[in-house]
């Protein structure tokens, strides 16, 4: 799965890397959960444009009873779970790293993963929108998941879905015939590598680097 990750680049960075306009408000996070706004690019293979999205998808038809929103799409179960989001909701998360929990002596131990350059990376996403009973528009996302690749393995059964940057303008293009996402979704994931931190991160409300310190 996917629960919390980070995108800790400045603004100037960032925009060095993923070569698109940021919104005025973006800042660094260090600590980011389901429930809050995340940061997601979506459009088209031309044209792309990033914006905020809230973490756990409520397809639209899910909207009068919503129920518990999804925070996790398995990649296996798109084509039977929200094949129409598949076709046309396709959405990239930017992040450096992303967290997940080692079990070990009955404890759960948070690892930090993240690329060895701490480059940022894409993560696979879904997203959707709806009018709530005021009429104001909710967009909201949810994570593509795959099995475990790597060092990963060694922590979890489960990983987001990483898109490599060579493949980003195919995964949000509406043209992109259906066989090459099922391509996308079976991508391997690039060499990643994870250090134990602080339980400091198990709370959705900390923020800052201090989220990042080795123990």
């Amino acid at each position: 799965m996917c629960g919390r990750f980070t995108l800790t680049p400045d603004a100037e960075r960032l925009h060095e890397e993923l070569g698109i306009g940021l919104p005025p408000d973006y800042e660094p996070r260090y600590n980011i959960a389901p429930g809050q706004p995340l940061l997601a690019i979506a459009g088209d293979s031309e044209t792309q444009r990033a914006g905020w999205l809230l973490w756990g998808l409520i397809p639209w038809w899910r909207r009068e009873r919503p129920g518990r929103p999804l925070v996790n799409l398995r990649a296996d179960h798109l084509h039977r779970t929200v094949p129409r989001l598949l076709e046309r909701k396709r959405c990239l998360i930017p992040a450096d790293g992303f967290y997940e929990w080692l079990r070990r002596d009955g404890q759960r131990q948070p690892m930090f993963v993240h690329h060895p350059g701490h480059d940022v990376f894409t993560l696979a996403g879904l997203w959707d929108r709806f009018q709530d009973e005021n009429g104001e528009e909710v967009r909201t996302t949810a994570i593509i998941t795959t099995a475990a690749q790597g060092i990963v393995e060694r922590i979890h059964d489960r990983m987001p879905l990483i898109v490599q940057p060579a493949d980003r303008a195919e995964w949000l293009g509406r043209d992109t015939p259906a066989e090459r996402v099922a391509e996308l979704l079976g991508t391997r994931a690039p060499e990643l590598v994870a250090y134990p931190v602080s339980t400091h991160v198990n709370n959705a409300r900390n923020e800052g680097p201090e989220c990042l310190e080795p123990v």
